[in-house]
């Protein structure tokens, strides 16, 4: 099946393969990585993306480069010297240095369940309960932090709750709050089970 795609050259002793062959190997997981950044470019809130750094034993490949640089042709290809050490080196410059990372985009938002006086006509009636004589949301989703957020090294994020029982029974009840993760930034999730 390969014999006029694959030869062995004995001075040298090397192993030459066609095009046909090498874009066999590699075609699936490069079609996957192209995906992959496609699917980045159109989360990033910002166009002036002008630079694609490849690093990593996947990025010394020329076929890999040049169908990179097919797909992007927007974009600056940027291959780094000894690239295939880069994540090795990366690896232990975080671990010996950790202020390295400065900062990242959150890739979820984050908040907490919080109760609200009820607005009719505007909030899900399943959600509608009383307390203390009044009546009141409990599906609102507070927002500490959002998707595609920079966050910083070491940054801290809180938020103070208060909670007035004025009811006995009210009083002795177990709160708990969860900090749950929601894929985008909607105020009222349709589904509160990820909310605990």
């Amino acid at each position: 099946m390969y014999k006029d795609l694959v030869q062995y050259h004995k001075v040298g002793h090397r192993l030459t393969l066609s095009n046909a062959v090498v874009k066999e190997f590699f075609d699936s997981s490069v079609d996957v990585l192209i995906a992959k950044i496609k699917e980045i470019q159109s989360a990033c809130r910002y166009d002036n993306i002008a630079s694609l750094l490849l690093v990593g034993g996947y990025s010394g490949s020329p076929y890999v480069r040049e169908r990179i640089q097919q797909e992007f042709p927007q974009l600056t290809t940027v291959i780094v010297e000894n690239g295939r050490l880069a994540v090795m080196k990366g690896a232990v410059m975080m671990g010996l240095k950790p202020r390295n990372i400065i900062q990242r985009r959150a890739r979820f938002t984050y908040g907490f369940r919080k109760t609200i006086p009820f607005i009719e006509g505007e909030h899900l009636e399943q959600f509608k309960y009383t307390r203390d004589g009044k009546t009141c949301f409990d599906g609102m989703f507070d927002k500490l932090i959002e998707r595609g957020q920079l966050l910083q090294h070491e940054q801290e994020y809180s938020r103070r709750f208060s909670l007035i029982c004025k009811e006995p029974d009210s009083k002795h009840k177990t709160a708990c709050t969860v900090l749950p993760s929601y894929s985008n930034s909607q105020n009222f999730p349709s589904d509160l089970s990820l909310m605990g």
